[in-house]
């Protein structure tokens, strides 16, 4: 919640700086030139950065997703483990109290 918060306060900063700097500038990438408003320069690059950024953060749940399934199944596959040594361990008990007793 606190990050929605932030982001959205950080929006309207760059809102708010794009609108004053609204004045027209000749933007040149490779071929192409175009002649377009500061504000909208400004306010396109604030949202391919956040676009970047949401998309690295996506890929960043996504690999922590996988890690905890892969972990989920290792403590499924440890629990069973635990089970059937514990019943191992009650049974070698059984075992050796009823040796115990005949041997007495």
């Amino acid at each position: 919640m606190l990050m929605l918060v932030l982001a959205l306060a950080f929006a309207v900063l760059v809102a708010v700086f794009a609108m004053q700097n609204a004045t027209t500038v000749l933007v040149s990438f490779l071929a192409w030139e175009i002649s377009t408003s500061l504000a909208v320069v400004i306010l396109a690059a604030a949202a391919l950065g956040a676009l970047i950024a949401g998309s690295l953060g996506l890929v960043k749940q996504v690999e922590m997703r996988l890690r905890m399934r892969g972990l989920q199944g290792r403590i499924a596959k440890l629990q069973g483990e635990l089970e059937a040594l514990q019943k191992e361990k009650e049974a070698l008990a059984g075992e050796q109290a009823k040796s115990g007793e005949v041997s007495e």
